[in-house]
């Protein structure tokens, strides 16, 4: 009864949705990024005459969907890539939040699943990402649907309308782990094991953003960052859990992720998970965070009009 018990407190105990709405704002934002990076080659990316000619469905041949498979042309393309921008706009700003994030979940993976070739890690955390948003709550924070219910319902009842049950973010935390740990895993080449994996990393000019020729004299750091990678990734799907690591193991991985966007090219997988580490957040942190950064603005606002 105990394990029913911290089961049922685990994944349907009720919380505000503050987490969420800020995930949703943020998980929007970076794949309408990502869109608007790839709209020139939408036609060669995803048509029946691009590049690949639509033939990616070799690759697998069972249990995929795209709408794309029998609509493909150019036109047909672009049509549904427009649809996806605007549903994701939707998505962003809350406007019939749930159906936004349907519409873009199918028509995200339709696109993906066009054309695997050029599909990473980044795109398949998006398309999980609105997933869990399509199955929660994501509505009740930072949104236009918000402003339409507070209309209509006293502040009271608007505050009760605000909780949500918290399965949804423990999903999306759940996945986080995951992605970590079979980021650790496949980890067991001569390069990794030797601690220069990151020195070969940075000094491939496909991937790296500036130029790190400079390291061979400081291969040291290399080693402490190959290692630290390591260390982090192996941590982070246990340790994480626990109410008293939590917070230190979502600043290292945050940390991790901030130190590939600006070191590679790798940009959109550490931008979406570094919005994923934001479900480990309690709403609690958020709402003194966001008090913090009214109280800021005030006194900002106070400051320029004494000038």
């Amino acid at each position: 009864m105990q394990l029913i018990r911290v089961i049922d407190k685990f994944f349907f105990k009720k919380e505000d949705c503050l987490t969420i709405g800020l995930v949703r704002i943020l998980t929007a934002a970076v794949i309408l990024l990502a869109l608007i990076n790839d709209l020139p080659f939408a036609a060669d990316y995803y048509s029946d005459n691009g590049v690949i000619s639509g033939r990616t469905d070799i690759l697998r041949p069972e249990y995929r969907f795209s709408i794309l498979d029998k609509l493909g042309s150019p036109e047909f393309v672009y049509f549904f890539y427009i649809i996806l921008v605007i549903s994701i706009t939707m998505l962003l700003v809350g406007k019939h939040t749930r159906s936004s994030a349907i519409v873009s979940f199918i028509l995200l993976s339709s696109f993906h699943e066009k054309n695997v070739f050029i599909l990473d890690s980044a795109e398949t955390l998006m398309r999980l990402m609105v997933f869990y948003l399509a199955l929660a709550p994501s509505s009740k924070y930072f949104s236009l649907d918000a402003v339409k219910k507070r209309r209509s319902l006293t502040p009271e009842a608007f505050k009760r309308w605000q909780q949500g049950y918290i399965w949804p973010r423990r999903l999306m935390q759940i996945q986080l782990a995951i992605v970590y740990l079979f980021a650790f895993l496949p980890k067991t080449g001569i390069t990794w094991k030797s601690g220069t994996a990151i020195y070969y990393f940075l000094a491939n000019s496909h991937f790296a953003r500036f130029s790190f020729d400079f390291l061979g004299s400081f291969l040291w750091l290399t080693i402490i960052a190959t290692y630290a990678t390591l260390l982090i990734e192996l941590l982070f799907p246990i340790i994480v859990w626990f109410k008293t690591t939590r917070k230190y193991m979502v600043i290292a991985g945050i940390s991790l992720n901030l130190g590939i966007l600006t070191l590679s090219n790798i940009t959109f997988f550490s931008l979406i998970m570094i919005v994923a580490h934001l479900a480990f957040i309690e709403p609690e942190i958020v709402n003194k965070a966001l008090i913090k950064i009214k109280g800021l603005k005030q006194q900002l606002n106070k400051k320029l009009k004494e000038k």
